[in-house]
């Protein structure tokens, strides 16, 4: 089982920041998970959600901001993230349409200082990556329809699929991995059940190569690991 920081420890530190990246480097996660978004200008920053109300306290849209005023509020950018060299994979989440060729130009600039793969809800922008960055590996999310997902995965080359907690099942699993991919798992709404390590060792029962994305990842890591 591989363990993957969930915008790095954000049950530690807040999420997609340069602390919480660090943080999770320092453990013995596989990888890091980190999101990406644009700012009004096109700029790459970290940002999970649109609205910067509930993590910065800021009642304003991240695409209604400047890179400048973005840096003001403290949102990191992806440059600031790969000149940490942390010495760990990055997983790179796209959260908005039209990301796909600022995001390969971003990857082949950063050269080798970090192994990256990519991962996202939007098939359309993974394809594209696909085109654009063919060696790169991608990860299709999968939040409601899994079998349907499981073709499209496929077709946008991607070699992983990621299904929230409550899609995952030896059926979709099985379907999955006869498909040819790599299975993962996440849970934003009930988060803390994948920060359980006996949760832990249940899945890792069920299935021993699966991949987990986790807010607390040292809680979780000698379970995964074991």
């Amino acid at each position: 089982m591989k363990v993957i920081g969930h915008r790095g420890v954000r049950n530690i530190e807040v999420e997609n920041t340069l602390s919480s990246l660090k943080l999770a480097a320092s453990l013995d996660v596989d990888a890091i998970e980190l999101d990406i978004r644009l700012t009004k200008d096109r700029q790459l920053v970290l940002c999970h959600n649109e609205s910067l109300k509930q993590v910065y306290g800021i009642d304003k849209n991240i695409h209604d901001l400047t890179l400048k005023e973005a840096r003001r509020a403290k949102i990191p950018t992806l440059n600031d993230a790969v000149e940490l060299e942390l010495g760990k994979p990055l997983v790179l989440d796209i959260k908005v349409k039209g990301t796909a060729e600022l995001l390969h130009s971003a990857l082949v600039q950063s050269g080798s200082k970090n192994i990256w793969s990519v991962t996202s809800l939007l098939p359309a922008e993974l394809l594209r990556l696909k085109q654009l960055y063919p060696g790169l590996e991608t990860t299709l999310q999968s939040n409601k329809h899994p079998f349907r997902d499981i073709k499209i995965a496929k077709k946008t080359g991607s070699s992983n699929i990621n299904f929230a907690l409550y899609l995952l099942n030896p059926l979709t699993h099985r379907l999955a991995r006869r498909a040819g991919l790599k299975v993962r798992t996440y849970q934003n709404y009930l988060s803390f059940l994948l920060n359980s390590p006996l949760v832990i060792r249940l899945l890792k029962l069920f299935y021993p190569e699966l991949t987990v994305y986790s807010d607390r990842p040292d809680k979780i890591l000698a379970a995964a690991k074991s």
